[in-house]
């Protein structure tokens, strides 16, 4: 059986509050610190969108054809985003053309969209979770 003590002074109760409060202090810190990366990641994201769209608007796709170009965008932020540079991020962008091209989706386009994509600043997704020392 474990006993548990049943009260707490007032000055217990108090010097506890003060412990904790750097902890939590730090803690909101953190978190507030991790929203406001994700939130700024997410806008720079959507303005990279408009960009491919603007792409996309130029070529008269509409509608549900512009989906994979989308991802094409994506897959394509998300390889700069992993730190490929030169020739690596060259050959993944023209392995990632080709698959979309077997797809269906126009090369012509593709290039453009990817020349786009390699134009804009780097962009993490707010799904990653940024490094705090």
């Amino acid at each position: 059986m474990v006993h548990r003590r049943t009260g707490w002074s007032a000055d217990e109760r108090i010097a506890r509050y003060e412990a904790k409060k750097d902890v939590m202090a730090k803690a909101y810190d953190k978190a507030r610190y991790i929203m406001s990366v994700q939130s700024a990641n997410v806008g720079a994201s959507i303005s990279a969108m408009d960009s491919v769209k603007n792409v996309l608007n130029s070529y008269g796709i509409i509608g549900p054809m512009r989906v994979p170009y989308l991802n094409f965008a994506r897959r394509v932020l998300r390889l700069i985003d992993e730190g490929l540079t030169g020739d690596a991020v060259e050959r993944a962008i023209n392995m990632l053309i080709h698959d979309f091209k077997l797809m269906g989706l126009r090369e012509d386009v593709l290039k453009d969209v990817a020349n786009v994509a390699r134009g804009l600043p780097k962009v993490a997704g707010f799904y990653v979770q940024p490094k705090l020392s």
